[in-house]
């Protein structure tokens, strides 16, 4: 029992991770309908950028600060090269270029940091251990576990409290329509690619306080935010959520009950049956989009 309650634990602290991803992910497809395949490239630029500053001694908050402004410039570069030119194309036209940005952003980080996995020293947060309702957890993993929990809250108070938020619905659920009732369409994907970029570099930062982050792991943290999604329904906010923390239940439980070497393997054969058997999502969220 102690055995499944911390493999359940140990899903949920990864599941966090693939939420706040998908999360970001469910923005910026909701109002522009396109899959950005630079959004896993973004999470990797968010963790070796937060590790090179904390590498170079600075504060904590400081690092935070500049991955975040990394993630939103990020953003507004991708937006602006891989798909605004391509805005009035079929959707392929931004895959591939989407897809060819992440190339050079993945290759360039290789280039720089070396293809080796990096990985920090606990510093914010020594891993010391805390028994919780009979199960085990690493002060890092609650430093995550809490920092998803607090994107979350933040992302549901700007899509649901904030003009910014109103407008990026109002674009989402129709974009022609929007631009007649005064919406600046075009500024507001704009901003949403950013706060997505953002939210990307962050879970990037999580990535690198538990695992440690490689130059090419962008793929596949691009999957799993992107099946996350699928499982509820894509492009929604609480879809993207739940399907995280399920996905990453998931994982550790083929994990620890069948073979470590599947756990990838896992992401894709999800994947493959929600398309198969509920191709809009388990509860049909994506008609939701971001409520």
């Amino acid at each position: 029992m102690n055995e499944l309650a911390q493999v359940t634990m140990n899903g949920l602290v990864e599941g966090s991770v693939y939420a706040i991803l998908a999360l970001g992910f469910a923005l910026s497809f909701g109002v522009l309908r396109k899959v950005n395949f630079a959004h896993g490239a973004t999470c990797v630029v968010g963790g070796s950028g937060y590790f090179l500053i904390v590498k170079l001694s600075l504060p904590v908050w400081i690092a935070i600060i500049g991955v975040l402004c990394a993630g939103a410039l990020l953003g507004f570069a991708v937006e602006k090269v891989a798909f605004k030119p391509f805005r009035q194309s079929p959707p392929l036209f931004a895959i591939v270029s989407s897809l060819a940005v992440a190339m050079i952003i993945e290759n360039v980080l290789a280039a720089v940091f070396g293809e080796q996995t990096r990985s920090l020293s606990p510093g914010i947060a020594r891993r010391l251990v805390v028994p919780f309702f009979g199960v085990t957890l690493t002060t890092v993993q609650l430093l995550i576990i809490s920092v998803a929990l607090l994107v979350a809250g933040l992302m549901y108070l700007v899509v649901a409290r904030t003009d910014l938020g109103r407008q990026a619905i109002a674009v989402a659920d129709d974009a022609e329509a929007a631009i007649t009732w005064g919406i600046d369409g075009p500024k507001i994907v704009s901003a949403a690619f950013m706060l997505s970029s953002s939210v990307a570099a962050v879970a990037g930062c999580l990535v690198s306080f538990d695992l440690g982050v490689d130059s090419h792991m962008g793929t596949g943290m691009l999957f799993r935010a992107f099946t996350a999604n699928v499982i509820f329904g894509v492009g929604s906010l609480p879809g993207a959520l739940l399907g995280g923390l399920l996905l990453g239940i998931t994982e550790n439980f083929v994990a620890a009950f069948v073979s470590s070497q599947y756990k990838s393997a896992c992401t894709f054969v999800v994947l493959i049956i929600v398309l198969l058997v509920k191709p809009h999502g388990i509860l049909n969220l994506q008609n939701r989009r971001f409520s």
